[in-house]
């Protein structure tokens, strides 16, 4: 009944527009809509396509005209053809009831996860040390400081900030500043102590190692590569749980490629090739926050230890905004995601109450502690030190201004579809300069007004990952499946809330965070190439869905599916390629100046120049 309403309107409507177009054209001079009598192509153009919509709308009232008109001798004898042009409908329309048997899951699954994190981690240690591997430049020690503080039983750091900072009546900005030197960059400033509006973890990771040996020097670099490493070893952990247990038709090599996106992607990579202490928060909050998921996953399949492994999300979770706070808003909501699931799974109350204790505790542990951590330092438990910071013209005059909705339309255009630029007789080809005036479309408006700040390199992550883009398909598919199934009035195979698979959980917990990253990330006073590691990760897993979700919905079309695996697998490679070269200029060119001969070797090897 549906289908036969939708086919009244939509012919009701094509043959008025048809009409219409047909009496403009005809009347044009008349209408004084054409100042001359004679037909030019406008009114020819529009006439023909007034023709069409009549045409159009006679063809849908007819139900029998395509029955008839496929009996005519011609297309007959090309009906192998029609067949094949009715297979994109097919594939999009048919629920995919048919299936074919499961093949087990190939036991080399494993091989390939380890020797994609076995691959990412020597990357990364030969992009960190640029191609030295055992020789590394030093860099920034800002997380030591804070260990030694911590070590020595106080919060604020050991050094003291020049006296004539407090001379100044306001020392935040910049160029009151200009006279003075020796103060640490980026520190917060606050009654005559030096502060870091970074969460307290990273700190206390350094501080556990120098426990061991207080002379060992711990670079910023260190936690930077310990949490990407850590990151390649949980993506593949991750990725191999997923399609062991849930999407068994996902080849073993998609595994190794997935976990190789996660870390080799050019803003995760930026990280690591620009290893200074503001990557370290991002990293290291990162690696707790995917590492919390894959706990969750586990207490989330499990019946025996799920109170264990909720309680070590709690902590996990808990340490991630303790690295980053921005990440805290992503992270109730899946934390929100994860209690939904135990209350709808759990036939015993007394279990998913357990369960959900033991996860909200930590939480509970970790909030406290960053209160007090806040109130100690600056007596406001909502206080991190970020408005005293010591920086430069990324903070505003008046500090309400951080934070904007004004900021949402450039940051959104920077964060997801800002262009890099292209020179293939340069290498390394892939470069993200610094932002000028003149890099903004014309149809774009950054608002100055407000101290806009855009100065540093970045590029979106729908034009450096080009694989994000295969997340379109479940989301394009689903609801156009939904709409036929409601037009042709066919029973509806939508799962309730609490039958839909964990898999559908992980993606919305997923999917939600990174909501709220981008939207913290798109309210802020700028965005950087660096930020994007908070939206890159969780894209990821998002992919791992979207192929997961791919294989079992096409699994039953081997051609359909061969080919999505093969796309993916190209922009995959894709990805990593831009991600490797991009990283190579990096904004600052590292890896150049740190090993120039290594650096023009591989540049002549690409170039022959």
């Amino acid at each position: 009944m549906r289908m036969k309403w939708l086919k009244i309107i939509t012919a009701i409507g094509l043959f008025l527009l048809g009409t219409t177009m047909l009496v403009i054209s005809f009347f044009a001079y008349q209408f004084h809509i054409d100042k001359n009598q004679m037909w030019g192509p406008n009114r020819i153009a529009v006439a023909r396509l007034g023709t069409s919509f009549l045409l159009l709308a006679i063809i849908i009232c007819s139900s029998t005209f395509f029955s008839r008109l496929l009996k005519l001798p011609f297309f007959q004898k090309t009906k192998p053809f029609f067949n094949w042009i009715k297979v994109p409908y097919h594939w999009i329309i048919e629920s995919g009831q048919e299936t074919i048997e499961s093949k087990p899951s190939n036991c080399r699954t494993g091989w390939f996860a380890i020797t994609g994190a076995i691959i990412a981690i020597i990357v990364s240690l030969w992009y960190i040390t640029s191609g030295r591997i055992v020789t590394w430049t030093p860099s920034t020690t800002y997380f030591d400081r804070q260990a030694k503080a911590f070590l020595a039983g106080q919060l604020a750091l050991l050094e003291k900030p020049p006296a004539a900072l407090a001379t100044l009546a306001n020392p935040y900005q910049y160029q009151n500043r200009e006279t003075i030197g020796g103060y640490i960059w980026d520190a917060s400033y606050y009654k005559g102590n030096y502060y870091y509006y970074w969460g307290p973890v990273p700190g206390l990771m350094a501080a556990g190692v120098k426990l061991i040996n207080p002379d060992w020097l711990i670079q910023d670099q260190y936690l930077i590569i310990f949490s990407i490493l850590g990151l390649a070893i949980v993506f593949a952990a991750l990725f191999y749980r997923l399609q062991k247990s849930y999407f068994p038709k996902i080849p073993g090599w998609m595994v190794m490629g997935l976990t190789l996106l996660g870390v080799l992607n050019t803003p995760v990579f930026w990280l690591v090739n620009h290893p200074d202490v503001h990557e370290v928060p991002i990293a290291t909050g990162q690696l707790f926050l995917i590492l919390g998921l894959y706990t969750a996953i586990i207490g989330m399949e499990s019946k025996k230890h799920k109170v264990f492994f909720m309680t070590m999300t709690g902590f996990l979770l808990g340490a991630a905004i303790g690295s980053r706070i921005d990440l805290g808003f992503g992270i109730a909501w899946m934390v929100i995601i994860i209690c939904l699931f135990l209350l709808l799974r759990s036939r015993k109350l007394h279990v998913s109450a357990g369960a959900i204790i033991a996860l909200i505790l930590p939480l509970v542990f970790w909030g406290g502690g960053l209160a007090w951590y806040n109130y100690a330092r600056f007596g406001n438990i909502l206080e991190t030190g970020h408005r005293y910071q010591l920086t430069g013209g990324a903070m505003p005059a008046d500090y309400r201004n951080i934070l904007s909705l004004s900021y949402a339309l450039p940051n959104l255009y920077n964060l997801l579809a800002r262009p890099m630029e292209v020179h293939w007789r340069e290498f390394p080809f892939f470069f993200t300069p610094f932002i000028r005036d003149t890099m903004w479309p014309k149809y774009f408006f950054h608002p100055q007004d407000l101290n806009y700040y855009y100065d540093e390199p970045i590029t979106g992550v729908f034009i450096s990952i080009p694989t994000n883009w295969f997340l379109l398909i479940p989301l394009i598919i689903i609801p156009l499946r939904k709409f036929w199934n409601w037009l042709t009035e066919r029973p509806s195979t939508t799962l309730s809330i609490q039958d839909q698979p964990l898999t559908t959980w992980i993606g919305w917990m997923a999917a939600g965070a990174f909501v709220h990253n981008l939207g913290i990330l798109s309210i802020f006073i700028y965005s950087t190439m660096r930020y994007e590691a908070d939206l890159t990760l969780l894209l990821t897993i998002l992919i791992a869905l979207s192929v997961g979700w791919a294989s079992t919905t096409f699994h039953s079309r081997p051609r359909l599916w061969k080919t999505i695996l093969i796309l993916v697998g190209i922009s995959i490679l894709i990805s990593i390629l831009v991600g490797l070269l991009t990283n190579f200029q990096n904004g600052d060119w590292i890896f150049k100046n740190n090993n120039p001969h290594l650096y023009q070797a591989i540049e002549y090897f690409f170039t022959g120049k």
